[in-house]
């Protein structure tokens, strides 16, 4: 996926801003949110290595940490692009998908009332959200003694019960 192709299934995500289209990326966590007024949306980044991140966010959370602060602030103001009319990332402050950072942007960063107020996303505080889920003790003492069953069949076949070569004890 390019980062084009992201920005364009976003926006259609986006649909009239409530999240409610009917292709691309959506978010029904930002969808709820937007419902009762509180701003979320999707958030990207370009790793620089041909990798994209994607995740629910908030206007100004600049690094998608779930937490606006002097490093969000930092990016906004110091890497040049507030109305300078140049294409802008997520990163740099562009939380309307339009391409650039302006008036529009610093409005969403400061509208969300979240500078320094801590972790945002109440989905990940209450451990709803999780990337890769651990497995269980269980899950994993299940799985060993599934594929040591699956070896003790397959060498019984292969080599028989007496072990020399004869399948399944048949000659």
């Amino acid at each position: 996926m390019t980062q084009a192709s992201l920005l364009a299934d976003i926006v259609a995500g986006r649909g009239d801003g409530s999240w409610n289209g009917t292709s691309g990326i959506t978010s029904t966590a930002a969808a709820g949110a937007v419902s009762q007024s509180i701003p979320r949306v999707v958030g990207w980044l370009d790793g620089g290595d041909g990798s994209l991140t994607v995740a629910f966010a908030a206007p100004g959370d600049t690094n998608l940490d779930w937490a606006i602060d002097i490093l969000d602030a930092s990016n906004f103001l110091s890497l040049g692009k507030f109305d300078s009319g140049l294409a802008a990332t997520w990163q740099e402050g562009d939380f309307n998908y339009d391409a650039m950072v302006d008036v529009l942007d610093a409005a969403d960063f400061f509208n969300t009332g979240l500078y320094d107020a801590g972790n945002y996303n109440s989905f990940a505080q209450a451990g709803a959200v999780s990337a890769v889920p651990e497995p269980s003790a269980a899950a994993l003492l299940g799985v060993a003694g599934a594929v040591l069953a699956l070896r003790r069949t397959r060498r019984i076949w292969l080599h028989g019960r007496d072990g020399h070569g004869t399948r399944g004890g048949l000659s």
